[in-house]
Parts: structure tokens; sequence; C-alpha cells
């Protein structure tokens, strides 16, 4: 077994940073973890939560940020901000954000980026982007992670169609990750170029950002080739969004998508094809299907026609036609045809009510309890 240090962290680091995670994650098999220092374990655990490895973090890390399963253990911030960006990995994020508010960022500065990262699961990137700011003042930051910071505020300026400033940032983040080799930030910046170009109706200096991605992701995880494959999807859509063959290459990467479960790749491409084609029923079945408050108002905000939400809205999981006296009243919990009831408050109620708030995202075990 390999000893916890500091030259074992700038390895792994190292590997995460050129795009090796895999090679990452063998290499975190071979450390021996239980009584390592405690001041690198914050080093760690960020790499197993970058690396995909967030529900080790977790576990690593629960003992210190709950002292009632080990009342000697006790968390520094930088552990409770670790902890705090597992948890919005894995789908806890109102836990997640509720630690957040806790933690003093004097004492973990990088817990500031990592709550915006929890807010933009929430596609709350208003509230996200002072969070950046500030994060980008804090005194000490390493090059790598002053360009991280930046990375996520180019994305908050793109939600928040603040796109001369997310153009400007991204031509500079484009040069010096290119430079840098530092594939991950790169690809990301890449498929910021596109979403930026895509939301402009810019087709153009989209393709040309997607050419550039495909080239540099040809090789890459399956998830980067897919990004690749959902972006040139959703551009040939814009330019041309009565094509059948566009239509159908649409549908494609939808389906490989949800056989990968990329839950919110199949969401933007519901958003776009309304986007592009204003398409009511598909702007209720977004709007409903998507509980967050935020991702509504950028419905709303992009959406050109003016749309009356109905009061009650029918959805069908599985898409497919059921008999229509055949209902489930979500709010009263009852089966309409049966007459059968969910008690009211109860933990099933409750239950049922957060399965039947998102059409697109499963709920994981670790987000419910």
């Amino acid at each position: 077994m390999i000893t916890l240090g500091n030259e074992v962290i700038a390895k792994l680091d190292e590997l995460i940073r050129y795009g090796k995670s895999h090679e990452a994650r063998a290499f975190i098999k071979k450390i021996k973890i239980r009584n390592s220092n405690l001041a690198l374990l914050p080093k760690l655990c960020h790499i197993l939560t970058r690396s995909g490895m967030a529900k080790k973090t977790i576990l690593i890390l629960r003992p210190y940020v709950q002292p009632e399963i080990l009342s000697h253990k006790k968390a520094t911030e930088e552990i409770k901000a670790e902890y705090a960006l597992a948890l919005t990995q894995v789908g806890a994020t109102p836990e997640a954000i509720e630690l957040f508010k806790k933690i003093n960022y004097t004492s973990a500065p990088k817990g500031l980026l990592y709550h915006a990262i929890a807010l933009f699961t929430q596609w709350d990137y208003a509230a996200a982007t002072p969070l950046l700011y500030k994060y980008l003042q804090t005194p000490r930051l390493s090059d790598y992670e002053i360009l991280v910071g930046k990375v996520n505020l180019a994305a908050a300026y793109i939600d928040q169609q603040k796109y001369s400033e997310a153009e400007k940032l991204l031509e500079n983040l484009l040069s010096v990750t290119k430079k840098n080799d530092f594939k991950l930030l790169y690809g990301n910046c890449l498929e910021l170029s596109v979403q930026l170009a895509t939301n402009k109706k810019d087709y153009i200096s989209a393709k040309k950002s997607l050419a550039l991605a495909n080239e540099s992701l040809e090789n890459g995880p399956q998830k980067y080739q897919l990004m690749v494959a959902k972006w040139q999807a959703i551009t040939d859509f814009g330019a041309s969004p009565k094509s059948k063959t566009n239509i159908k290459a649409l549908a494609n990467v939808k389906q490989k998508a949800i056989k990968m479960g990329h839950w919110e790749t199949v969401r933007d491409f519901d958003f776009y094809q309304d986007y592009f084609t204003q398409d009511s029923a598909l702007y209720l079945k977004v709007y409903f299907g998507t509980p967050q408050a935020a991702y509504r108002l950028r419905l709303k905000r992009l959406y050109k026609s003016n749309i009356e939400l109905p009061e009650n809205y029918s959805w069908n999981p599985t898409g497919e036609q059921r008999q229509k006296d055949h209902v489930i009243d979500a709010q009263m919990g009852k089966d309409l045809r049966s007459g059968a009831t969910l008690k009211f408050d109860s933990n099933s109620y409750r239950l049922f009510l957060i399965l039947a708030s998102d059409f697109y995202l499963p709920y994981r075990v670790e987000s419910l309890f």
C-alpha cells in the first residue's frame, strides 16, 4: 500500500488535470487512507470527488462532519467544504447548501467555489456569481484554481445572457488551457463556447468550436464524446429545425443520453427543441418537469411567446397512452379511479411528491434520506 503524502496528492492532481481520471482512480486504490494525516484528507477527498468517487468522500468524511458517529473526530472548515461538495455530486444539494451556509470561508476559501457549483445544480447562476467573484479575489490561489473559477464564471455569464462578458472570458481561457494542455478545462471551455454560440444562434462559430472539441476529445471518455454529439445535434437542429434528418439526429442522441443516464442532457434536448421551435406543449413539459424556480425563470426569459400556465398538468412517466380515467392526483395523493389515497404528510406521501417533482432526473437514495 502507498502512504498518503504531498507527493501522492500532487501526482493525482496532475493526472486529473490532464484528463487521466481512469489512471487516477486506479492509483487511489493503492493508497492507504486509514489513519492518514488529517491535513491531507481534504486534498485527497477533493481528488476523489473530481475523479467521480464522491460516495467514497462521504464515507471518509462523514465521521468528522457528523460527530455523533465518532465523537472524538472534529471537522475542519476544509473538511466541511469537501463533504458538502461531495453531497452536491451525489444529488443531496439542499443538505449541501445548508452546510455551506455554516462554513467559515476565510478558513476554507474553496468553499465559495463549491457553494457556487451547488447553486449551479439548482440553476441559480445569479446567486452563484457573487460567490465566484469573491472566490477569484481570494489570495494565494494557484493559476489552475483561478482557471477553474473563471470557467465556472463563464458558465454563469452564459446562463444570465451576459454574452459579451462570457465571450471575452472564454477567448482567454481557451488560449491558456490549450497552451498548458489542460484537457479537462479545455474541453469544458469548448463546450461553453458552443453553448454560447448556439444561444446567440451563431451556428458558424458553434460548428468551429465543435470541430475543435471533436478533435480534442475524440479519444476521451465516453461522456465527452456524448457532449460533442449533443451539441452537434442541437446546433444542426437550431440551424434547420424542420429538417427530418436533424429531428432524427436529435432523437437518436437523446436516446443515447437516456441509456447512459445523462439526465440533464435529456432535459437540455427538450429545452433547446422548445427554444428553437417555440413549442408550447414541450414548454409545459419542461416547465412542470423541472422543480427549480431559477430554471423556470430562465425558461420564461428565453421563451418569446406568452404561455398561460394551466392549473393542472397531466404527466405520464412512461410516455405511453393510458386510460384517461386512470389518473393520480399528485397534490391529493389519490388514485382517482380506485379511490386509494396516501395519508397526507406521511413518508409515503412526501416520497411520492418528491419522485413526481422532476420529470428528468431520478433521485438518488442518498438525496432522499
